[in-house]
């Protein structure tokens, strides 16, 4: 059974809610007996701090031994098994305490009363986990399977095992019309020579490899190598055609197929990609409180100043290539787009993004608006629902994405585009567009949240200065 991305981060965020759930109901029956019970304050700490790891260090040891009983049951619990695992937390609660505590009723109370608490709620996770991601990640898991012949309707299998709903694509490089017809809810492209540009031109989440080892070890390594120039997550079969291979690491995933490292801890690790998101979700909540009055007063300096509508939508590209609407204030009278074509010889930055420092299409308050980067605060809406981060490289409209003729570039659209990034805070149009890229690719290579928090308050100091503001 493959898990795909998505199905990780369910497995990921239910573990983490249930740490939580039996963590807490452990702390209301553990004061709650030290109330009822009349048990020392101090006597009864010993043994909370241990008991906690205990339980924590329980609940992964189950996620993991039962992660593959949840994939094929699609994350259905049964009351049956609601019921012994809350039994399982509550014994590991009362074995922890009997070790302070010598009293079987105290230790019977606590059991009885954990598995009454825990046991509605345990039965509640999967679903809670399930539209947790769904609100993260809306769109349907997309994946590319290389490979020839018979192997590619097994791992064709294995994977619509987990989702139904994942769409694949099939590159076979002996597409026979028999395994077309079969596997007809997947698209077919022949040829492996086709494969980077079918990976830049389709919104790709995961490329999976099943070729023969020995007569097609050099595809291989190159489908590897585009998977890693481009930051699409590969996975492959062959476990030891890699061995000689250097631009891509060998991951320690006990996962079948391997799937390959990239390099980057952003990309690499679903843990980091989900304590961002965290960050995102509350900094953003936070933001757009504090700032709505700001807002507020922009929106009617737009209305008042010139005719058109408030905000600016416009198609940019989010992660793996997929397309979003970004929202920012209007700072341009709104023939701007007609009059693009005959601006873009004009253009400072050079390479496939369009900036001009005397724009004629920017209206007086869009002037003020943009100085202060009052304009990119709608986009906070963005990061709110998931279609970008508050850190992260800028997002290409799709005029200037079809302008990229560099693959290496396109590596840059394997994260959540951001509000600001080390673009912004560096120079913004100051900067050339191949320099632009390379501080886009660090970026990623490098990720830390120490890193983002560095951009934040760098980006505070780039806004009060207005510094290649245009």
């Amino acid at each position: 059974m493959i898990p795909t991305d998505r199905q990780k981060h369910r497995l990921f965020i239910q573990s983490f809610i249930k740490i939580l759930l039996v963590c807490l109901s452990y702390v209301l029956v553990s004061e709650g007996a030290v109330a009822i019970l009349r048990m020392p304050q101090d006597f009864s700490r010993l043994s909370d701090l241990f008991t906690l790891i205990a339980l924590s260090c329980t609940v992964l040891y189950l996620e993991a031994k039962n992660s593959e009983i949840f994939l094929r049951r699609n994350y259905s619990l049964s009351k049956r098994d609601s019921l012994t695992e809350s039994a399982i937390y509550s014994i590991v609660a009362g074995s922890c305490n009997a070790m302070t505590i010598h009293d079987g009723a105290v230790i019977i109370v606590i059991t009885t009363a954990m598995t009454i608490i825990l046991f509605p709620f345990i039965q509640m996770v999967p679903q809670v986990s399930q539209k947790i991601v769904k609100f993260a990640e809306h769109n349907p898991e997309r994946l590319l399977i290389v490979g020839s012949g018979p192997a590619v309707k097994k791992l064709r299998n294995e994977i619509k095992a987990v989702n139904q709903k994942t769409f694949v694509f099939i590159i076979d490089d002996v597409l026979t019309n028999d395994l077309e017809c079969e596997l007809s809810d997947c698209r077919f492209i022949k040829g492996l020579d086709r494969f980077e540009e079918v990976l830049s031109r389709e919104i790709i989440d995961h490329v999976y490899m099943c070729l023969p080892a020995r007569s097609y070890y050099d595809k291989i390594i190159d489908v590897i190598d585009a998977c890693v120039r481009q930051g699409i997550p590969v996975s492959v079969r062959s476990l030891y055609t890699l061995k000689d291979h250097t631009s891509a690491r060998r991951s320690d995933k006990a996962d079948f197929p391997e799937e390959i490292s990239t390099g980057s801890p952003l990309l690499d690790s679903l843990a980091h990609r989900t304590l961002k998101r965290l960050i995102d979700l509350l900094g953003s909540a936070i933001l757009i409180a504090t700032t709505s009055p700001l807002m507020i007063i922009a929106a009617f300096a737009i209305k008042l100043s010139s005719p058109g509508p408030v905000l600016f939508r416009q198609q940019r590209l989010g992660r793996y290539k997929r397309p979003f609407t970004i929202y920012k204030f209007r700072t341009m009278y709104v023939d701007a787009e007609e009059r693009l074509k005959e601006l873009e010889k004009l253009s400072e930055t050079g390479g496939a993004a369009f900036k001009l420092k005397d724009d004629p299409r920017i209206t007086r308050v869009g002037k003020i608006l943009r100085k202060a980067s009052i304009d990119e605060l709608p986009q906070l809406f963005n990061v709110l629902k998931g279609e970008m981060s508050l850190v992260g490289p800028r997002p290409l409209p799709l005029t200037d994405y079809k302008r990229v003729v560099d693959y290496g570039y396109l590596r840059r659209l394997s994260v959540k585009p951001g509000i600001t990034g080390l673009w912004q805070v560096s120079g913004r149009s100051d900067i050339p567009f191949d320099e632009w890229m390379k501080l886009d690719m660090y970026y990623i290579d490098n990720w830390s949240l120490a890193l983002d928090f560095k951009i934040l308050l760098k980006t505070v100091k780039a806004v009060i200065t207005g510094h290649g503001a245009v």
